[in-house]
């Protein structure tokens, strides 16, 4: 927050809005757990693709409106080949 400044000079307030963090996975069974660092009240897409040297990323499930600091999102392990995943904000 700036103290001059903006409309009538009564200072600007500015929002940072933060990329998210994928934070150390863990796996139980046949589940991977992904812990995604967030900023509350914006939206996020968590996506995974087979190949990175592809562009072609696949959502895993819809866009998540982030209610605290982190969010987590459960994907199985034992249906298909090896996955690398990311998260983004959505629009």
């Amino acid at each position: 927050m700036a103290e001059n400044g903006g409309a009538g000079g009564l200072g600007t307030l500015f929002l940072l809005n933060l990329a998210p963090t994928l934070q150390q996975p863990s796996v139980t069974g046949g589940t991977i757990t992904l812990s995604l660092g967030t900023v509350a009240g914006l939206d996020y897409q968590v996506q995974s693709t087979t190949n990175l040297a592809q562009s072609v990323w696949v959502n895993l499930g819809a866009p998540i409106v982030a209610t605290n600091q982190t969010i987590q999102i459960q994907d199985s392990t034992e249906s298909g080949p090896r996955r690398f995943y990311r998260a983004v904000l959505a629009p």
